[in-house]
């Protein structure tokens, strides 16, 4: 797959992971991995974007729970 490709989607899973699934946050991480980033910038950025969406994920079931 084109680098060019992979990071368009890498974007678009992104985009979409703001809305705190887990499942898609893990495969932007291992998209973000197989871009061959040699210094390792990409994916030290989503990582920690991951774990701030986890956070907030964790934050929202939280908050829910205590309204049942």
């Amino acid at each position: 797959m084109p680098k060019r490709v992979l990071l368009e989607l890498l974007r678009r899973c992104l985009l979409i992971s703001q809305l705190c699934n887990k499942h898609l946050v893990d495969s932007t991480l291992q998209l973000a991995e197989l871009t061959d980033d040699t210094d390792r910038y990409l994916v030290d950025k989503v990582q920690k974007f991951s774990l701030i969406s986890l956070s907030n994920l964790d934050n929202a079931d939280d908050h829910q729970s205590s309204f049942y």
